[in-house]
């Protein structure tokens, strides 16, 4: 009897350090939130795999596909688009163009990234300022930095990873782990599961967010705009002289120089957060 009463101490003693351990875990992660807080880069001893040049004027769409892969776009001085590929594994990506598509994809093998992600892989792709045709995205785990103005269609999306860019125009943005941040944003579309979006000059603004808070330098509507979060606070700078209405269940709402009059409306939901309009 005392021996079996001395196992089911041990048990309970066991199950709570466990449960004790989940629960810093937990707490951890959500003081990180909208970091890739188990991001890490591998990148040591890579070598260029891969390196192609494309006549821009042949290219009317480019298409990457990447695994656990950062990705950096940059402005090229010719007109011609590059694509260069470094890693420190044998496996390689696949750089075509197809029928007017440039695709830029890994070979074979699925890529799935819950906590503990590593990079493998440096994608540089160098574009032509004057390249205004469409840009797609997808990635598992890596960052994206674009340090050029891109004005064209873009769509990005990604499980995990933090997205820079310049200036987008007609973009549509989605991240599920990671945070945005936008120097400038004409008529985009930005999606979060969990991090913060911050945006120092946005045109027009279509913003959801689950798990974030939502910063915004200058905000200028030439139509109706939305932002909606559950968890986070909204925090605008400056307007337009637009107006701004506002839904919150649990929070504070501050809107200074707010417009009745003006013909375009802003419309702010959240659930949990606080709302402030300069």
């Amino acid at each position: 009897m005392e021996k079996n009463r001395t196992g089911t101490i041990v048990l309970i003693c066991f199950l709570s350090i466990l449960a004790l351990g989940l629960l810093v875990f937990m707490s951890i992660c959500l003081a990180n939130r909208g970091r890739n807080f188990f991001h890490f880069p591998s990148k040591t001893n890579m070598e260029i795999l891969k390196k192609k040049e494309f006549d821009s004027s042949l290219v009317e769409k480019i298409t990457v596909n990447a695994k656990s892969a950062d990705i950096h776009i940059v402005e090229s001085n010719t007109n011609q688009i590059e694509v260069k590929i470094s890693g420190n594994k044998k496996e390689e990506y696949q750089v075509q163009l197809n029928q007017g598509e440039l695709l830029i994809s890994k070979k074979g093998g699925n890529y799935f990234c819950i906590g503990f992600c590593y990079i493998d892989y440096e994608i540089e792709i160098k574009i032509p300022k004057s390249y205004q045709k469409d840009l797609k995205i997808k990635t598992a785990s890596g960052n994206l930095d674009i340090d050029m103005n891109l004005t064209s269609n873009l769509d990005i999306s990604t499980i995990s990873g933090d997205i820079e860019t310049m200036e987008i125009g007609n973009a549509s943005v989605k991240t599920t782990s990671g945070e945005i941040e936008v120097e400038k944003a004409n008529d985009s579309k930005l999606i979060s599961t969990s991090g913060d979006i911050e945006i120092h000059n946005c045109k027009n603004v279509d913003i959801t967010t689950t798990s974030g808070e939502i910063s915004i330098g200058l905000l200028e509507l030439s139509k109706n705009g939305k932002i909606k979060t559950i968890s986070g606070d909204v925090e605008i700078g400056s307007t337009n002289k637009i107006y701004v209405a506002t839904k919150t269940v649990s929070g504070d709402t501050q809107i200074r120089n707010n417009n009745r009059t003006s013909k375009y409306e802003l419309l702010i939901e959240t659930t949990s957060g606080d709302i402030e309009v300069g």
